[in-house]
Parts: C-alpha cells; sequence; structure tokens
C-alpha cells in the first residue's frame, strides 16, 4: 500500500506543477486579490528566453497568453531564485529554489500581451541551459503545456564556434613548378 502524500491530487506519489494544474484547473471559488481588467483577446504560446548575453537574464515571450503558472526547472540547479519571494504579477511562488522555480495564481490569471521579464536568472553555460524545462498552464486548463527554451549564448560561444567553423574549411594548396 503506497503511502497517501497529502496535495498529491494526480495520483504520481508527489507534489508538483502537475497538483498545482489539476487545482488551478479546477478550482471554481473566489479569492480575493488584485486583478486585472484586461480581457483575452486570443490564445497564445508562451516561450522561455534564457539571454547568457545578460547574466542569464530570463523572461517569458507570449502574445495574449492567458496563465494559471508556470514551471522552470533546471537539472544542473542553475537557477538564481527570485531574492525578495515575490512572484509579482503571479500571486505565489509554489517553489523558488535553485533546481526549480514555479510561480502560479489561484482564483485569477496572468494575462502577457506582452513579454514578461522574471525577477529570476541562470547561471549557467549554454550546454546547462540546453537542459532546462518550461512548462506553463493556461487559464481554466489543467494539463501543463511543454513550453519552448531559446537560449542566447554567450559571444565567447559564438567566436568558438565561428573558429571552428574556419577550421573545417580545406585549404587549397599550390603547388611549385
Amino acid at each position: 500500500m503506497n503511502p497517501v502524500v497529502l496535495g498529491d491530487l494526480d495520483g504520481d506519489g508527489d507534489v508538483d506543477f502537475g497538483d498545482f494544474s489539476v487545482v488551478s484547473g479546477n478550482f471554481t471559488g473566489t479569492i480575493t486579490a488584485a486583478t486585472s481588467a484586461r480581457t483575452v483577446a486570443d490564445d497564445g504560446n508562451v516561450h522561455l528566453e534564457i539571454d547568457l548575453t545578460q547574466d542569464g537574464a530570463m523572461k517569458l515571450e507570449a502574445t495574449n497568453a492567458d496563465l494559471a503558472g508556470y514551471s522552470i526547472r533546471s537539472p544542473d540547479s542553475q537557477l538564481v531564485p527570485d531574492a525578495d519571494g515575490a512572484a509579482a504579477p503571479f500571486m505565489f511562488y509554489l517553489l523558488n529554489a535553485p533546481q526549480e522555480v514555479t510561480a502560479g495564481s489561484v482564483g485569477t490569471t496572468t494575462m502577457l500581451s506582452e513579454d514578461l521579464v522574471l525577477d529570476i536568472s541562470f547561471a549557467g553555460d549554454a550546454d546547462q541551459a540546453a537542459n532546462v524545462v518550461f512548462q506553463y498552464t493556461r487559464a481554466g486548463e489543467v494539463t501543463p503545456v511543454d513550453g519552448i527554451v531559446h537560449v542566447i549564448p554567450e559571444p565567447t560561444t559564438m567566436i568558438l564556434l565561428a573558429a571552428g567553423g574556419l577550421m573545417v574549411i580545406p585549404r587549397r594548396r599550390r603547388r611549385c613548378a
């Protein structure tokens, strides 16, 4: 018999972003919180950008996306958590740690009509950034959506790639007659 884990709503044995998605998707009550007067124009996809040229700055890129929450996971524990612990414009952090940052709202949603610069950053390199997993939950839905992660590499990586490319170009040799 498996022990019951308090808060494990999807029955997978742990409390994680999937459980939050179940709560936010099935919530029918009201919570008094600051809300926006915006309306959803249309549904959009959300991408995570990690800019290594700007000290690992992270932002959510969206066009009219209405979100209940998001989760960013780094298997290499390279996330720099939000120092003040305020998940604005979301209501709270479910987790704010180097291995995972999960933010969300219950009873209200966050409309992203433009890019949202996050109060967290990434401390790793381009190889570690390639392992980052990003998911988000749309308002009123239960299933998290796998988001796309865009990594802007630091200039030294681009220089090394270019130099390596030049090394592969075959050279013509002149023969002396």
